[in-house]
């Protein structure tokens, strides 16, 4: 269908029709795999960072146990203090470069927001060519987990955190787990966080029409949370079970000391007319302390078994 081309060099075609090409795709648009335009290979944050400190791929995958904040929390720590700079310095340019301090404020913090950007699409393809990085497509209105947002640390990035999954999940017990982080909705990287940005996510995750395909990066301690989330969901059951009988135990002690007392309105008429006076002289018929059970019988919690 392609013809060859007529320079006897054989020369491939040029490659800039293809980074046009790809040129088109939405910038915040998470990738799948590390795009390969050009025979030279572009350096990323594991050929930077990781292989400074010679971790292996199961050490990359620990990163935050092995070297504290990882290398994408430094670098958008060192562009935040680089925006804050920027800031003391927006009233001094503003005469020099002809633009008002908020025009100046919106260039930078767009700047600041497109290297970030550019951070978190690298971060992706390094975790991604570790193989621990995946994408579901869901079909069901209800997902069938839990997020919210945390933070690596006291300086670290924000993300969003996976805290639960739940059994009615497309995604139980597996691919999803606990820790792992959802970081891109419809291919749409999630920048930074915050509390109201958080609110709108959730918002277009629920009201986005199915199928909804979103990404996750494994959590690095995933496999333990899954058990511990595991072990403490059988423990809820159990306890349900327990507080149930015990309830049970006291409905019906209370049903015992109800007609015990109506009993007892009669054994007291019965006593008069039997000349014992009174009922403290009657033998006892029913003992109220029978029937008391304290909370803590009734909410009862196990300690978590030894791991070793």
């Amino acid at each position: 269908m392609f013809g060859r081309s007529k320079s006897r060099t054989g020369a491939s075609r040029s490659p800039m029709k293809s980074s046009s090409r790809s040129s088109s795709r939405d910038e915040n648009t998470a990738p799948t795999a590390r795009p390969q335009l050009s025979p030279q290979k572009r350096a990323s944050l594991k050929d930077i960072y990781y292989e400074e400190h010679k971790l292996t791929d199961d050490e990359i995958k620990k990163r935050h146990e092995r070297l504290g904040y990882d290398p994408l929390d430094k670098l958008i720590q060192s562009e935040r203090i680089a925006l804050n700079e920027k800031k003391s310095a927006w009233t001094s340019k503003r005469d020099r470069v002809g633009k008002t301090q908020k025009q100046l404020e919106e260039m930078h913090k767009k700047e600041y927001r497109d290297r970030v950007r550019t951070l978190l699409r690298e971060h992706i393809e390094t975790m991604a060519e570790l193989g621990i990085v995946f994408h579901h497509t869901f079909r069901k209105d209800r997902l069938g987990f839990q997020i919210l947002i945390a933070r690596y640390g006291e300086e670290g990035r924000e993300y969003i955190h996976v805290e639960e999954t739940m059994p009615h999940s497309e995604v139980w017990p597996g691919p999803l787990k606990p820790t792992d982080e959802l970081i891109a909705v419809n291919g749409k990287v999630i920048m930074e966080p915050s509390q109201d940005r958080f609110k709108d996510l959730q918002k277009a995750i629920l009201r986005c029409p199915r199928p909804l395909k979103l990404t996750f990066i494994h959590g690095e301690r995933r496999d333990e949370a899954f058990a511990e989330q595991e072990e403490r969901r059988a423990m809820r059951g159990e306890d349900k079970v327990v507080r149930t009988s015990v309830l049970d135990a006291r409905a019906a002690c209370l049903a015992a000391a109800r007609a015990a007392a109506a009993r007892s309105q009669t054994a007291s008429r019965c006593a008069t007319n039997a000349g014992f006076g009174s009922l403290a002289n009657a033998p006892p018929i029913f003992s109220p302390a029978a029937c008391v059970i304290s909370p803590a019988d009734v909410f009862v919690r196990r300690p978590p078994s030894l791991r070793a």
